[in-house]
């Protein structure tokens, strides 16, 4: 009987392990997004001129923010999108400047303007928190016309993930036509 005790707590032990790991692999896979509103926001850009982000809007907006960090996987992900849609969606895309100190923000602003066309500029990091964005990562968002959250991804381009951002705008711009 004692025998039979310990197996069956082994057994439940063993079970309750394959489960929790079962559990933590399926949190690791990429969910569905729940359709969210985007948030509005107004920003300054980059020739100190406010935008008012808000909808609705004539076309699918690419809505990108990145850190100094993150700058450098941006292009990765931009450069597809821009190219294979052109003028069929809208880029908007956000400098989080959050962690720049107060003193340079007049030398980072000349760069942003020598170096971009425009940008919109985060100097608290508010839009970004607001966002859920992470830090030294790409933050890429697909907001459709009436303003709701069709794609998100927060880090390097894969493949795989670019391959989904075509998927949903090709639905989005033929829903549109």
């Amino acid at each position: 009987m004692r025998r039979t005790r310990v197996r069956f707590f082994a057994g439940l032990i063993a079970l309750c392990a394959l489960i929790s790991a079962f559990s933590g692999f399926a949190n690791d896979v990429e969910k569905p997004l729940k359709k969210e509103k985007t948030p509005r926001f107004t920003l300054m850009d980059s020739h100190d001129e406010p935008f008012v982000f808000t909808f609705p809007v004539e076309k699918p907006v690419l809505l990108t923010f990145a850190d100094q960090g993150g700058h450098e996987q941006m292009d990765a992900w931009t450069q597809p999108l821009l190219e294979r849609y052109g003028d069929r969606i809208d880029h908007r895309a956000v400098a989080w400047l959050e962690a720049i100190p107060s003193l340079m923000r007049g030398a980072v602003e000349k760069i942003i303007q020598q170096s971009y066309n425009w940008v919109l500029l985060d100097w608290d990091g508010a839009v970004a928190k607001r966002y859920r964005c992470k830090a030294n990562g790409a933050n890429v968002f697909l907001v459709s016309t009436d303003g709701f959250i069709l794609f998100e991804h927060h880090g390097k381009m894969t493949k795989e993930r670019l391959e989904a951002a075509y998927k949903i705008l090709d639905s989005e711009l033929k829903e549109g036509e």
